[in-house]
């Protein structure tokens, strides 16, 4: 169950943990205002890289909440463009100016994108007051854009105002399937496939959001959701994970040194004693997490063996859920929370697809060095990243509506691993050349500059050569 927007209510007669969660929600229409007033007075003459936005691209941010059975309530934050939006989601009276701002110059749909935060942060990892974040980037070239708060963080509620008590199982079982069909139930592009103009180009993403991004753990959780989500409920054509790891291999000092001490039995104790590992106290991140996702974090952290509380198999059964595109983003200098062999790793796990890996090191000249988070806030990210990244979401998007057209493939698909570097001269992602279809024993050269830092060469040559690329990558090298 979601709504957009509570009826007022008179707290006079609520208990103090009522009239609490109340005054969180008028806090987060607050925001909702305040957003779309900073957002109208900025300046979008011209956004990531050239991509240049409508004078009208204004944005209009919404607050849903989605129930779980629990009691607790998960925000949802939807973001897009406002030109000629009326003032609640009755989407079957969403005037033509508007699905112009969610089809490009081609005529191609703007996406429905679905984003998850990770690992001790909330929604605010893809936004913030300053107009930066790849929400608002998105938004801003007329993309539809939802991002969550899972439990106990952000603008979600929880009941008696107590740590919120979702497991990890819960997470990926019931709030991350509650919160993609609340964005199917109020989504633009999904809800006005009646219209005869725009009803055959939207149909790819008829039944959810058709775009998921992920950040950190995040990733992990999303790919287990869709490993156990029925077939008729897998509405992503792509994937774009930043920094999406399970296991920290601790190749680095410092890694292994925050493994063995999230891991020693005194932190578990202390965090079963509380039932709260205190991330914002210890500075790892803006919210805390409970005892249960503590243990199945650390569990899969350091098990080889990808499992459930229930015994079930995520990476069985995603050899045979088949996993969409995915570009994936890791930066180089990022040793712990963006390890490149984690990265790596994690790629291999979601078995079969095709795989785009954008590793983010020195900036040209401009000596900037990104880590898990500012990939995401840093004011330079629209140029160096977003632009690369939503130039790839656009020729993957075509490719996938190609496909569909086309008779349905019934050779299986090998895994791919295509790296993508920033050359170090131009400072710019080469991603335009990358076909998004499965890459083939046949196709281009992976892409590796020296400014990367790399596996060894026997390293490579072992992982790439049952792709036919070991000869190609010795020329790049």
């Amino acid at each position: 169950m979601a709504n957009d927007r509570l009826q007022p209510i008179s707290t006079g007669s609520l208990n103090s943990s009522l009239a609490k969660q109340a005054e969180r929600q008028l806090d987060a229409f607050a925001d909702d205002e305040a957003m779309c007033a900073s957002h109208d007075s900025a300046d979008h003459n011209s956004i990531g890289g050239g991509q240049q936005a409508d004078a009208g691209a204004l944005l209009k941010v919404n607050s849903i909440w989605v129930s779980l059975s629990g009691g607790e309530q998960l925000h949802l934050r939807h973001f897009l463009p406002a030109a000629g939006t009326p003032s609640q989601h009755d989407v079957a009276h969403f005037s033509s100016e508007l699905l112009d701002h969610l089809t490009d110059s081609h005529g191609q749909p703007r996406r429905s994108v679905f984003m998850l935060h990770g690992e001790a942060e909330c929604g605010r990892i893809f936004y913030d007051d300053s107009n930066r974040g790849l929400a608002r980037y998105l938004a801003g070239l007329g993309y539809e854009v939802f991002v969550a708060d899972l439990g106990g963080r952000g603008r979600s509620l929880v009941p008696n105002q107590q740590q919120s008590s979702l497991t990890v199982h819960d997470l990926i079982t019931e709030a991350i399937p509650s919160l993609l069909q609340s964005a199917a139930q109020h989504s633009v592009v999904v809800n006005n496939t009646q219209q005869p103009a725009v009803a055959e180009a939207l149909k790819p993403c008829a039944t959810g959001p058709d775009v998921w991004v992920a950040h950190g753990f995040g990733a992990v959780l999303l790919s287990a959701a869709w490993a156990r989500m029925p077939e008729a409920q897998r509405c992503a054509k792509q994937w774009v994970f930043f920094n999406g790891r399970r296991r920290f291999s601790a190749t680095q000092r410092i890694a292994g040194f925050c493994v063995k001490v999230f891991c020693h039995s005194i932190t578990e104790k202390l965090v079963s004693w509380r039932n709260l590992f205190p991330a914002t106290r210890l500075g790892l991140g803006t919210a805390d997490e409970n005892a249960s996702w503590y243990q199945t974090y650390a569990s899969w952290m350091n098990g080889k063996w990808w499992c459930g509380d229930d015994g079930f198999d995520y990476s069985a059964a995603l050899l045979s859920a088949k996993v969409p595109p995915t570009l994936h983003l890791a930066a180089a200098s990022d040793k712990v929370f963006s390890n490149l062999v984690d990265v790596r790793n994690f790629i291999h796990e979601l078995g079969p697809h095709d795989a785009r890996l954008l590793v983010v090191d020195q900036i040209a000249a401009s000596r900037r060095r990104y880590n898990h988070l500012s990939m995401l806030l840093d004011q330079g990210a629209e140029q160096d990243l977003f632009a690369p990244l939503q130039s790839w979401l656009r020729q993957a998007q075509a490719s996938v509506i190609a496909k569909q057209a086309s008779a349905t493939q019934d050779s299986v698909i090998a895994p791919a691993l295509v790296e993508s570097a920033y050359n170090k001269h131009t400072g710019q992602a080469d991603l335009s050349s990358i076909d998004s279809d499965a890459v083939s024993p046949n196709s281009q050269a992976a892409m590796v500059e020296a400014n990367v830092q790399k596996p060894s060469l026997k390293e490579s040559m072992e992982k790439l050569s049952l792709h036919g690329k070991a000869e190609q990558l010795a020329a790049c090298l």
